[in-house]
């Protein structure tokens, strides 16, 4: 997390996958935002990393069906 002097937080995400232009172009369609082609970390508000987690979250339900038990 990024200290911003009285500014809402940001996360900085650095991607180190080999595969990283696929994760670039399914982090920019969730988020619906464009990113540089070639880039390797970029800066998530609490919005966009509360939608990436909802989202990650929805993808596993068996996790899910555990929680509720």
């Amino acid at each position: 997390m990024v200290r911003l002097h009285g500014k809402p937080p940001m996360y900085a995400v650095v991607i180190l996958s080999p595969a990283r232009e696929p994760l670039r172009q399914r982090l920019g369609q969730i988020l619906s935002r464009n990113f540089s082609l070639g880039v390797t970390s970029i800066m998530l508000t609490v919005a966009d990393a509360q939608t990436l987690l909802a989202r990650w979250q929805a993808s596993r339900p068996a996790a899910n069906d555990q929680d509720k038990t």
